[in-house]
């Protein structure tokens, strides 16, 4: 019974290992939180195979400009799950928090609570109320809020 089970686990190691060779790598290591540039990626990083896998990175630009969650070794494949955006709000930060609705628009100041990549929602410590709220991060660091 155990024999089978390790027979079973080789083969499903060996299929997926074979389904992330038409994933690309890279051409040289990238430690946990390094931010992966474009100088230092691979030209030839394009699909060369018909059976990528979608659990892998196939597209040179899904990689370039994200952050390694991970430590990536080259000539591995990439998991897509091993990279992700930068952060632009980082936790203890003093952030400016906008509510817009309708003709009206408050700008004050807050302490992101937690880090967040542009689109996330994080929590916010509001400096002039002391209340907690949440908000969606921008690209250029700010919190929207909305009112509800």
């Amino acid at each position: 019974m155990l024999r089978a089970h390790l027979c079973e686990f080789a083969l499903r190691f060996r299929i997926q290992f074979h389904a992330g060779a038409g994933a690309h790598n890279l051409s040289r290591r990238y430690d946990k939180d390094a931010w992966i540039v474009e100088r230092d990626f691979p030209t030839n990083f394009s699909s060369n195979s018909s059976q990528a896998h979608s659990a892998f990175i196939t597209e040179r630009g899904a990689i370039i400009g994200k952050i390694a969650r991970r430590t990536l070794l080259p000539g591995a494949p990439i998991p897509s799950n091993a990279v992700a955006e930068p952060k632009v709000v980082l936790n203890g930060a003093k952030v400016k928090l906008i509510f817009k609705e309708g003709g009206l628009m408050i700008m004050t100041y807050g302490a992101a609570l937690q880090a967040g990549a542009a689109g996330d929602v994080v929590s916010v410590r509001n400096l002039d109320s002391g209340l907690t709220i949440s908000g969606i991060v921008q690209p250029d660091g700010s919190i929207w809020v909305s009112g509800g």
